[in-house]
């Protein structure tokens, strides 16, 4: 019980990945529009609702696959709480299952990241 471990329980390791997760989905994002309206010799505005969407569908895959393990360690302190703090349950996680539990649900977070964010672009970038 308690505001510690209820309420903010998780609270630090959501941050640890969110904050990153959104820097890389933005960056990426600006990239992909900067880049295709290089090819197409047009400015950012003239780009296509298909460019947003795809340019939002990537840039949130490629954040997703990237903040993987982050979102693998919150999940765990969220849930159980013979998990401790960022560190020690990426330790622990680490020495009890492996390098490859690193990745436990990556293909998911993608496919379930990706769409949101594609629209999510879509209608910003419409809506402006």
């Amino acid at each position: 019980g308690g505001l510690r471990n209820g309420l903010l329980r998780g609270y630090f390791s959501n941050m640890a990945t969110y904050g990153p997760f959104s820097a890389l989905y933005f960056f990426i994002y600006e990239d992909w529009k900067t880049r295709w309206s290089r090819h197409l010799k047009c400015s950012e505005d003239d780009l296509s609702g298909a460019h947003f969407i795809c340019g939002g569908a990537f840039a949130g895959a490629m954040a997703a696959a990237a903040t993987s393990p982050i979102d693998l360690v919150k999940t765990r302190i969220q849930v159980d709480n013979s998990y401790g703090g960022i560190l020690n349950t990426a330790v622990r996680i680490w020495r009890e299952e492996g390098v490859p539990a690193m990745t436990k649900g990556v293909w998911a977070r993608v496919m379930w990241i990706a769409p949101g964010t594609a629209l999510t672009m879509l209608a910003y970038e419409e809506g402006k």
